[in-house]
């Protein structure tokens, strides 16, 4: 085999002609996924009786690549190991052959010559080994990193949850969490018992059904209004009396409350007008629903 075949280039190619080729059967018990997958890493056994009937040398004087068919054929491509060690030597990073012989590709069709790379395992560039390694260091880094920011976000959301559950402590006197719910209890009953703070507590819901019985084309600036959960009081100023007798009128049945007597007072041409509503019995007795 000539040595001046291998050039000088990172990637180069063999002549086919110069290459031991061979179709191998597996022997049943065996996977060709697992015996070519050892045999990148070491020599197979089992690949390595099974070559030493194709080629007149022993196997150990070989540089291979092996490419599985299927489930029970591998393609096996060998040169002298000689020759593999020289273009190591001049920096070749990887070898091929330049082209597929025909029985090979009749056995394996599409199979092309970049996946028969002699140089592998033992044989594989050290530059591209250093080169994988980096690799796996920069990966390995990468996921020391990611785990550390993991971590780091483990200790901040504890150290927030310590400092949430200090806070609800101190806040809560140094009494557990059955005190606290004990005291809860105690004031629903206080509240229970007292019709002026049971009801409806939304504000909201007391304005708008206050809002919905206003009469329209009144002349009535509002002044001031209070809603409470007992009680409802409107200050306002009224342009004239007809106008106080069409606002006390349109809500006065306002409903879920009662209207107490209003009050009226003329200042400067106007009526200032007071009013207040106080929770119906029956709608403190219905949960406060107007």
């Amino acid at each position: 085999m000539n040595d001046s075949a291998v050039a000088a280039a990172t990637i180069c190619s063999l002549p086919r002609s110069n290459l031991y080729w061979a179709v191998l059967e597996v022997p049943a018990g065996c996977s060709v996924g697992r015996v070519a997958g050892r045999l990148v890493a070491s020599r197979s056994p089992v690949l390595e009786l099974m070559l030493a009937d194709w080629v007149p040398m022993g196997t150990d004087a070989l540089a291979g690549a092996f490419v599985a068919i299927d489930d029970r054929r591998v393609v096996a491509c060998c040169c002298d190991r000689s020759v593999a060690v020289e273009a190591l030597r001049r920096g070749v990073l990887e070898l091929y052959p330049d082209e597929i012989p025909g029985f090979v590709a009749e056995a394996a069709p599409g199979v092309c010559p970049e996946e028969f790379n002699l140089l592998i395992g033992p044989l594989e560039a050290p530059a591209r080994r250093a080169s994988r390694r980096a690799w796996r260091v920069v990966i390995a880094a990468t996921g020391a990193v990611a785990a550390g920011l993991v971590w780091l976000g483990v200790e901040r959301r504890l150290a927030r949850d310590e400092r949430i559950q200090a806070d609800v402590a101190a806040a809560a006197g140094g009494r557990s969490v059955s005190e606290l719910r004990a005291e809860v209890s105690r004031l629903e009953r206080v509240t229970a018992a007292r019709p002026e703070f049971a009801g409806d507590r939304d504000a909201g819901v007391a304005l708008a059904t206050l809002l919905a019985s206003w009469p329209s084309g009144t002349a009535v600036r509002v002044e001031l209004i209070t809603v409470g959960p007992a009680a409802i009081a409107v200050n306002a100023l009224a342009a004239g009396s007809s106008d106080v007798e069409a606002l006390v009128a349109a809500l006065r049945d306002v409903s879920g409350w009662t209207m107490v007597q209003p009050q009226a007072n003329s200042v400067g041409g106007q009526t200032r007008l007071s009013l207040r509503w106080l929770r119906s019995a029956s709608s403190v007795a219905d949960g406060g629903a107007p």
